[in-house]
């Protein structure tokens, strides 16, 4: 399997690169032409057993480029430095879900929750709406099977029953492995509004969480839900972009207010909190933009990148920027695109945009 180099975005970061990368060069005149087979993909690093027979049954023999690159620094425990931090960049369909929740699952498989603490969440995971955590939960549970535990809506859980029966697993609600995946929905005000919470030790814990940062906010600004935030050593804003645009900025920025409070105490023993910043598109221009907002609330954290992303748009053949000022123009907008001949990929942020946009291309 070969591959280009993979570009980083900035230096200064210590990275480790995918032992299976290849440069392809030209060979000089007098070189004979290599007839030798091309160097196998590097394997999987050291995983728990569970992940690699899920990995196998799911068809992946080997990490792509940004899974290599981003299992190294997840797989270390946080050290409380700005340099823990970590941005992980790379184009949709890279395995940029996997390059986080391996690590994260596997740490937890390997390390059981302290038995004398108050809370066992360890892991948060922030999304900008449902349907998406919906679909995280859906990829814990195929590499973890019976992981998910609590929170799946209907159909979700419908796709988690149909998925275990065809990758093994238990039936909702068993974690035979310990470790347990849940969904905080919207609307709790108080810790205890949730059950693997409200029984945070015993069998309904949950050990990542998934939800939305309007969930979330609340019961992290509360200074009184303090405790609940410092056994978290992994705080993921997956689709970060997303996350730093209109509705989800304030709720965002409540949630990191929490996690600065838990840094700045003073509790014995408690572990740092290691932040990772996850996108297709991390836009670099401009004082607001997701690159300003990442090195300002995390300057010196590291990144990783796969060859096929690049924040600024570089290399495209042909890019244009069209200011919008109201949701309908926007519409004529991509009206407009698409009725350009060839093929069009247009990317929204909910299931509701994609009908919209749907019946408007009609």
């Amino acid at each position: 399997m070969l591959s280009k180099p993979l570009n980083m975005a900035r230096s200064g970061c210590a990275l480790l690169p995918r032992a299976s990368s290849t440069l392809l060069r030209s060979a000089p005149p007098s070189a004979p032409l290599s007839t030798s087979p091309p160097a196998p993909p590097a394997p999987w690093p050291a995983l728990h057993p569970l992940l690699l027979a899920s990995l196998s049954r799911l068809g992946y023999p080997a990490p792509s480029p940004i899974q290599s690159l981003a299992f190294p620094p997840l797989s270390l425990p946080p050290t409380g430095h700005l340099s823990d931090n970590l941005v992980i960049g790379a184009a949709t369909g890279a395995g940029k879900t996997f390059s986080y929740l391996l690590p994260l699952l596997n740490t937890l498989l390997h390390a059981p929750p302290d038995p004398a603490a108050q809370h066992r969440t360890r892991a948060v995971v922030l999304v900008p709406n449902k349907d998406l955590a919906m679909q995280l939960l859906l990829a814990a549970d195929s590499l973890l099977p019976s992981a998910v535990t609590h929170g799946a809506g209907p159909e979700t859980a419908e796709a988690l029953e149909r998925q275990r029966a065809g990758g093994g697993g238990g039936e909702h609600g068993a974690s035979p492995h310990g470790v347990s995946v849940a969904f905080l929905p919207g609307g709790c005000r108080s810790v205890t509004d949730f059950l693997p919470w409200r029984e945070p030790l015993g069998d309904r814990g949950a050990d990542l969480v998934v939800t939305t940062p309007a969930a979330f906010a609340p019961l992290a600004l509360n200074i009184h839900n303090l405790p609940l935030l410092l056994p978290v050593q992994h705080l993921v804003l997956d689709e970060v972009d997303m996350l730093m645009d209109g509705g989800y900025r304030r709720p965002l920025l409540d949630v990191l207010t929490g996690f600065r409070r838990k840094a700045k105490s003073r509790f014995d023993d408690v572990p740092p909190t290691r932040h990772v910043f996850v996108g297709a598109t991390i836009p670099a221009s401009g004082l607001r933009s997701v690159d300003a907002f990442i090195d300002r609330i995390s300057p010196g954290a590291g990144r990783v990148e796969d060859e096929l992303h690049v924040a600024e748009h570089a290399g495209l053949t042909d890019v244009d920027w069209r200011k919008v000022e109201a949701a309908g123009e926007r519409l004529e907008q991509v009206r407009e695109i698409c009725g350009g001949g060839g093929k069009v990929m247009v990317f929204v942020n909910s299931v509701e945009a994609v009908d919209r946009v749907v019946k408007a291309l009609r």
